[in-house]
């Protein structure tokens, strides 16, 4: 059995589905407050406020769909 926190504790990077949402934009935040390299990814456009803090803190974010998906 794997242990989630030792999951996390060993991961350097860590990227996060649906990024512009409550839940994982604090989630992403945490993790980056961590020392992990975070990105993310999310079908909507970002809040401004969202992008100009994830920025800062050198969250990668893209947002829409790749060319071809379905939604």
């Amino acid at each position: 059995m794997i242990s989630g926190g030792s999951v996390l504790a060993n991961a350097r990077c860590v990227h996060l589905i649906g990024i512009g949402g409550t839940g994982m934009s604090g989630l992403a935040l945490i993790l980056r407050g961590m020392g992990k390299r975070v990105t993310g990814s999310d079908r909507a456009a970002l809040p401004a406020a969202l992008v100009q803090v994830f920025e800062r803190e050198g969250v990668e974010v893209r947002t829409g769909l790749p060319e071809g998906a379905d939604a």
